[in-house]
């Protein structure tokens, strides 16, 4: 018979009693904490769009779902999915599913080329189409585009956390990043139809947003879409001037060609119906940084400046511009000044010589444009045009991927325009702009310098008034 070993088990003395576990005080837990702080599991302030964490460290805020329990879809809220959304609803653009659950964003944001090749192509792999999009905008677009450190780190803080609530912003978003693609790979179709898809989405969705009340609530999301679609209608690849709005003899064709000019325009009267909260705007601090009166500060006052100092001679007097010239009486003055101002200020006298503030100065050009001189632009006027092309020229030379292609068709169409008409003056001061395009003439012409080259001349060329009283005094003088 199998003997039977018992155990007893003594009572554990005082000291070896095991510590009971502490257990934490009841508190309340915030579940709407943006995803960064998360991941991190740290708490979030909930401060929209961007928390005071990521703020700090200029990470990506995303918010998973509206605060306060809102219903996301009709705020237009992207919300994080773990699949991609079906074809229907993307067509309706009722959400945008960006991040798969198993790829971090954050992570996204903090890619470096230097990572493996093969991770990196797996990471790749397993994004959704929208977010390989967006995946190129972050980490490639972002950094092409002009402009200073600030704003690129106002994008990034601000901007895009904006546009992952708005699906409006982020099809323009997405055209943008697909348009560089496009760029980059023109052969590969498939990035110009998404560019397309999320330019026209994000148009129907900004004339909606247009169509309701517009005040501070919705300020910067209509102004970064205003933005971001006039660079999507800037950009220009391919190289074909007849397809430019100069050449199109029908002249409903080029006013519709001619968009690209007025939607520039058209976002500087938007951006006035905000101009009692536009300090209060995120895009004030860039505002303040890319006005010309920012750089310059007598850029402004020249700009508005009466008669033709400053104006090269050989310009002003084909544009008729006297001492008592303004903007009031003649519609070339203030642009035919503009572009003047371009050449002569600072690093712009050398015009291959790209800054920042030559950028900011170029690119406001548009939007300084009065109706009247857009509506010549429109009948091919020649002395419109031979202005216009000295625009373009400067802005060709910046060499900005979304710019230049658009400055050296449109040059080269006013050049085709242009080399056939009657008039010395305009034949001889086409050379010089024609020549920074590379634009051949069918006869030999001989090339001629900048007028800017001796901006002073008018002046000397032509005393005012005053000059010649005070000659007159000394002469008696004398």
């Amino acid at each position: 018979m199998a003997a039977v070993i018992k155990f007893r088990l003594n009572k554990l003395s005082s000291s070896e009693q095991p510590i009971s576990k502490h257990t934490r005080k009841p508190h309340k837990k915030s579940r709407n904490g943006c995803g960064s702080c998360k991941e991190r599991r740290l708490k979030c302030d909930e401060q929209r769009p961007i928390c005071g964490r990521c703020k700090a460290i200029q990470s990506l805020c995303v918010y998973a779902q509206s605060a306060e329990g809102h219903d996301a879809k009709s705020e237009g809220v992207i919300s994080l999915s773990q699949s991609s959304p079906s074809t229907e609803s993307i067509l309706k653009g009722s959400h945008l599913a960006m991040v798969q659950h198993e790829v971090q964003l954050d992570g996204l944001l903090r890619y470096s080329g230097d990572e493996d090749s093969m991770r990196s192509n797996l990471l790749l792999q397993r994004m959704t189409p929208y977010l390989r999009v967006f995946h190129h905008y972050v980490n490639f677009t972002l950094n092409s585009l002009a402009g200073p450190v600030s704003q690129k780190s106002m994008i990034r803080t601000l901007y895009l956390p904006l546009a992952l609530q708005n699906s409006s912003l982020m099809h323009a978003l997405l055209a943008i990043s697909a348009q560089h693609m496009a760029h980059l790979q023109p052969n590969m179709a498939s990035h110009q139809i998404a560019r397309t898809h999320h330019m026209h989405r994000a148009t129907t969705l900004l004339q909606q947003q247009l169509a309701r009340p517009l005040g501070q609530h919705n300020m910067d999301l209509i102004i970064s879409n205003c933005l971001s679609l006039n660079m999507n209608l800037i950009q220009y690849d391919r190289f074909d001037p007849l397809d430019s709005f100069v050449l199109a003899e029908d002249e409903a064709v080029r006013a519709r060609k001619l968009q690209w000019v007025e939607m520039q325009a058209s976002a500087a009267q938007i951006c006035n119906v905000f101009s009692d909260h536009l300090h209060e705007s995120m895009w004030a601090p860039a505002f303040a940084e890319s006005g010309p009166e920012a750089y310059h500060p007598k850029t402004l006052r020249e700009l508005k400046k009466e008669g033709h100092e400053g104006i090269p001679h050989p310009l002003a007097q084909l544009c008729e511009i006297g001492p008592d010239s303004s903007s009031r009486n003649n519609v070339y003055h203030m642009a035919l000044r503009h572009v003047s101002l371009i050449f002569t200020t600072g690093a712009s006298t050398s015009i291959g010589t790209s800054t920042i503030d030559t950028f900011n100065l170029i690119i406001v050009f548009m939007a300084q444009l009065q109706p009247a001189f857009r509506a010549l632009l429109g009948r091919r006027d020649e002395r419109a045009l031979l202005i216009f092309v000295y625009w373009l020229t400067a802005l060709y030379h910046m060499d900005i991927w979304w710019t230049t292609g658009r400055a050296l068709n449109e040059g080269h169409a006013i050049c085709m325009f242009l080399e056939n008409t009657t008039s010395p003056a305009i034949r001889t001061l086409l050379q010089y702009p024609a020549t920074q395009l590379g634009y051949r003439f069918s006869s030999s012409i001989t090339e001629s310098s900048s007028p800017f080259e001796s901006a002073d001349a008018l002046s000397r060329d032509q005393p005012s008034p005053e000059d010649e009283l005070v000659a007159l005094s000394t002469e008696s003088l004398i």
